[in-house]
C-alpha cells in the first residue's frame, strides 16, 4: 500500500492514534483531488473544484505533525461528501 493510501486509511479511523505529518496530509488531500490555494500566514486552504468544498487548516510551526482536531475535521468533510 502506498504511503498516501496509508495516510487516507489513518484519516478514516475514528480514533486517530498515529500522528500524521503535514506533508502526508497534503499528499492525501491532493490524491483526493484537493488543490492547495495560495494564501498568507499559517492557515492553509484546500479546495475541491468539482464538489466546491474548501477545507481550512492550520499548519503548525515549527511542528510538522497535524493536530488530531484537524484530522477529525478533515474526516468529517471527506465522509460528508463520500470521498472516504
Amino acid at each position: 500500500m502506498a504511503k498516501t493510501e496509508k495516510t487516507i486509511e489513518i484519516i478514516k479511523t475514528v480514533l486517530t492514534l498515529k500522528n500524521i505529518l503535514w506533508e502526508e496530509l497534503v499528499n492525501a488531500l491532493n490524491a483526493l483531488m484537493f488543490l492547495q490555494l495560495k494564501n498568507k500566514g499559517s492557515r492553509r486552504k484546500f479546495h475541491h473544484e468539482k464538489l466546491n468544498i474548501t477545507i481550512i487548516l492550520h499548519e503548525r510551526h515549527p511542528h510538522h505533525e497535524v493536530q488530531a482536531c484537524y484530522i477529525d475535521d478533515v474526516r468529517d468533510v471527506l465522509e460528508q461528501f463520500s470521498l472516504i
